[in-house]
């Protein structure tokens, strides 16, 4: 607790303090003994409006002189402002209480001094329902009646008073920013004062009451809401509709939509949601061998047969109505030899049926003659197709008669020339004619087989013994791929 002694000479004329070690230049009171030395017992109210306060109440480290009461806030009202310089108010009266004591007291940089007189002309409340300007002290500690006080009270975001350390001197003083106001018109809401600029209207009263059909205003005397019935344009939310119009506060609709696009092809209608649709004759025959359309003319549908010509001469061109429409076959040039290559040539179509070179198998030997008893062997028979190698000579003659004479062996085939196409199998070769008799002579070798076969239809020419036993030459025709 910090304490303060002083020393009045006169009557409050001089006031000489003597402060301990450590205390600041500002006097300071014992804060315990604050609520006797107050302005204000308890709260401020607008009837002391520009006198001293404590900012913080008893219990803080502020003094009684350290603020004043003022106005503002939301709702407004008064409240107590601390003073950034608080020797603004020095001298002002600072008694425990209104009346004839209220000016015993006085404020000297922050603090209430006891016993030091407020200074004469300070403002005071000579009673309890008294306002700040009402009174002045007379420099003896009295507060007196003034007989023409300024004008108090707040009118909007400002309050009229007086200077607390002069009754006589009036003064304007504005509201907090941001207090609450009011600027005279009913249809604002929200209104704040701003320092010297005065009352701010707020945001407009909210009157719409969604009808497009009806004007919304505000009446700024007593801000109530109002609506009038209107005739503007308006949307029924009929897409199928046009023309609506607002009539007695409700949007009445007007004629049907016209969705006609002036197309023979297309059938028109109305979707209340979406409005106007043109959907194209469906012409579609479900034959795939037409094109369909429509004719704009007059709105009938034309099936129009389809030219499935690819302009090739190789390709039957044909139309599947059912499936998937014109099929172009390529022509069939298949010769069945498979020693030719198949083709069509454009723009003939004639099937060209080129021959592989060296394409094509040897004729399969004929079969040998059976031996005669103890005779010679027989010629090997050709067997079909090309022109075959010369016949290997038959078998020598069989031996001579007489017990065991030893048969002639067979002779060896010739080899084959090259197949022929499609050559003709050669028959077997004829037997050899008997030998003498001798005691079981064996038979003649078979002939081997025939040559290669020859190529576009070339003969093979086989050999053998003839049944008078001279050399014969025979051809045949032969077909088939070498095996």
């Amino acid at each position: 607790m910090r304490k303060l002694g002083l020393l009045l000479t006169g009557l409050g004329t001089a006031v000489l303090v003597s402060c301990g070690a450590g205390d600041s230049e500002e006097p300071v009171v014992d804060e315990s003994v604050a609520q006797t030395q107050e302005a204000i017992i308890g709260n401020c109210t607008l009837n002391t409006f520009g006198l001293p306060c404590d900012p913080d109440g008893p219990l803080g480290p502020k003094l009684e002189c350290q603020g004043k009461c003022w106005y503002g806030g939301t709702p407004a009202g008064p409240i107590c402002l601390g003073l950034a310089t608080p020797s603004e108010i020095n001298g002002a009266a600072c008694a425990s209480g209104p009346g004839a004591g209220d000016c015993a007291n006085s404020c000297f940089n922050g603090a209430c001094i006891a016993g030091a007189a407020a200074a004469k002309g300070a403002a005071c409340r000579p009673g309890a329902a008294s306002n700040t300007c009402e009174g002045a002290c007379d420099g003896a500690g009295v507060c007196t009646v003034v007989t023409s006080p300024c004008a108090f009270g707040a009118n909007n975001c400002v309050f009229k008073s007086c200077d607390p350390t002069d009754a006589s001197i009036c003064r304007d003083s504005f509201a907090l920013s941001g207090t609450e106001c009011q600027d005279g018109n009913q249809c604002t809401i929200g209104d704040k004062c701003s320092g010297g600029a005065g009352c701010i209207p707020g945001p407009a009263t909210k009157c719409n009451d969604n009808n497009v059909c009806t004007n919304d205003s505000c009446n700024p005397v007593n801000g109530a809401c109002t609506q009038t019935f209107n005739t503007l344009p308006c949307s029924d939310g009929n897409a199928c509709t046009t023309g609506d119009q607002c009539s007695g506060g409700s949007c009445k609709p007007g004629g049907a939509t016209n969705c006609d696009d002036n197309n023979l092809c297309t059938a028109e209608s109305c979707d209340p949601v979406t409005g106007c649709k043109n959907t194209p004759v469906n012409c579609d025959d479900k034959d795939a061998c037409t094109t369909d359309s429509c004719n704009t003319t007059d709105g009938k549908c034309v099936n129009t047969k389809k030219d499935c010509d690819d302009g090739k001469a190789c390709t039957t061109d044909t139309c599947n109505s059912t499936g998937a429409g014109c099929v172009n076959t390529a022509k069939d040039c298949n010769d069945n030899d498979p020693c030719t290559t198949d083709s069509c040539a454009e723009p003939s179509g004639n099937c060209v049926n080129t021959p592989i070179p060296n394409c094509g198998t040897g004729g399969t030997g004929g079969t040998g003659g059976s031996a005669g008893s103890g005779g010679a062997t027989g010629g090997t028979a050709g067997s079909g197709g090309a022109t075959g190698g010369t016949a290997g000579s038959g078998g020598a003659t069989g031996g001579t008669a007489g017990s065991g004479g030893t048969a002639g062996s067979g002779g060896t085939a010739g080899s084959g020339g090259t197949a022929g196409s499609g050559g003709t199998a050669g028959s077997g070769g004829t037997a050899g004619a008997s030998g003498s008799s001798g005691a079981s002579g064996a038979g003649g070798s078979a002939g081997a087989g025939g040559g290669t076969a020859g190529s576009g239809g070339s003969h093979r020419r086989l050999c053998g013994f003839g049944s008078d036993g001279r050399l014969q030459h025979r051809r045949f025709r032969q077909r088939g791929r070498r095996r």
